[in-house]
């Protein structure tokens, strides 16, 4: 059977933002006096994972909780600052609203499965319009209920809130960790989003059935190919 949902990751994937994100945690380590993390471990250990979930990997569990999300709050806060600061890449993926114009126009239902919580959200609705192509019920974010990817709960409730059997979904991702939750989840099908350098490392995950740096490059004929779920 051919695609029929299509649910997209936000932070990395629709949004290419890692370095608004690094400068985030740079500055958040160094206020807080934490060790800094080299750009290849910090994107092999913590991304695709919650702000809290990072927070628990870096400190160790040293923290109670009401501490750890005063800090999740400050290192978000940093985060939208960085955005704020660099208008000229504070948009959507290329290609990403043409997609979105396409998928309405086949009639394939799309939702986002974002590890984000509401304060990012709401703050990527303003600033890239998302209400013209979701509607709240369609985005699943970190509210503090659902466990962190790679477990795969975000994409089993994207995809009912869509109305679609998570076997039939396609999943557009950037991190080993979503990629692991999209697996788990048992979709049709991962497209990776990332760096021409790290395509190869990507095909290599045997979910991945493409690789792509922007949406632009997205072979729309995946939509309407059979694809089986993965086991």
């Amino acid at each position: 059977m051919s695609i029929q949902g299509v649910l997209f990751d936000f932070n990395g994937t629709l949004f290419l933002d890692a370095a608004m994100n690094e400068a985030a945690w740079e500055e958040f380590a160094r206020r807080q006096g934490l060790p800094n993390f080299s750009k290849q471990e910090f994107s092999l250990r913590f991304n695709g994972l919650t702000t809290l979930a990072t927070l628990h990997g870096i400190l160790g569990g040293q923290h109670p909780i009401d501490v750890l999300l005063k800090y999740a709050e400050q290192k978000e806060e940093l985060y939208r600052y960085f955005c704020r600061q660099h208008t000229d890449i504070l948009h959507l993926t290329p290609g990403a609203e043409d997609l979105f114009t396409h998928l309405k126009q086949i009639g394939i239902p799309f939702g986002i499965a974002t590890s984000a919580g509401w304060d990012n959200v709401s703050f990527f609705i303003e600033v890239f319009g998302l209400h013209r192509w979701f509607s709240p019920a369609t985005i699943v974010y970190n509210d503090g209920t659902i466990p962190s990817k790679p477990a795969p709960d975000i994409y089993l409730k994207a995809a009912a809130d869509i109305g679609c059997d998570i076997h039939q979904c396609l999943v557009f991702e950037d991190s080993p960790q979503g990629i692991e939750a999209g697996r788990r989840a048992g979709v049709a099908g991962i497209c990776a989003i990332a760096p021409q350098q790290e395509h190869a490392k990507f095909r290599s995950l045997p979910s991945v059935v493409d690789t792509i740096e922007n949406f632009t490059q997205f072979d729309r004929s995946f939509l309407l190919r059979p694809m089986k779920g993965i086991e």
